[in-house]
């Protein structure tokens, strides 16, 4: 697994667990943002003992959910795995809409043109990324943090 994909796994169980929620992380899988590549990893790690997973995108969470799917989960009753994507694509809010999936996370467009212009134009002038900027690195240093929209059927 990559450095990048890792951080962005362990961020996300870190915020978890930051808010008082116990998790026993059980594994990461990469799927390289494909949906057919994480239905097939999917597959192979079978469903027991799982109660939610993220994914990195959409495309991979509607891989999962088809997985899901083809051993008796998530087709809308009772026996339902929590799967949450990001992207909010169209694919994703028709398997939300439909209770196959439970949520997605929406890029906000404009904050990410706003600060991708912000530390390419520090950048060009030799300057730190985030110098000048309202910016702010995570624990990392190597992400920054920009807003996010919760898209779930509520």
């Amino acid at each position: 697994m990559s450095k990048f994909k890792k951080l962005l796994a362990s961020a996300a169980v870190s915020t978890i667990k930051d808010v008082g929620i116990e998790v026993n992380e059980i594994g990461q899988q990469v799927a390289n943002w494909d949906a057919d590549k994480a239905n097939t990893a999917w597959l192979s790690r079978g469903s027991d003992n799982v109660e939610v997973v993220l994914v990195n995108n959409d495309s991979m969470a509607s891989g999962v959910t088809s997985a899901l799917q083809s051993v008796g989960y998530n087709k809308g009753g009772d026996k339902h795995i929590t799967v949450f994507g990001v992207d909010a694509t169209d694919e994703a809010v028709d398997l939300i809409a439909k209770n196959y999936m439970s949520g997605t996370v929406k890029q906000v467009a404009v904050g990410m043109a706003e600060a991708i212009c912000a530390l390419e134009l520090n950048a060009t002038q030799g300057k730190d990324y985030i110098e000048g900027t309202d910016y702010e690195c995570d624990d990392t240093g190597i992400s920054i943090l920009l807003p996010y929209q919760v898209y779930s059927r509520e």
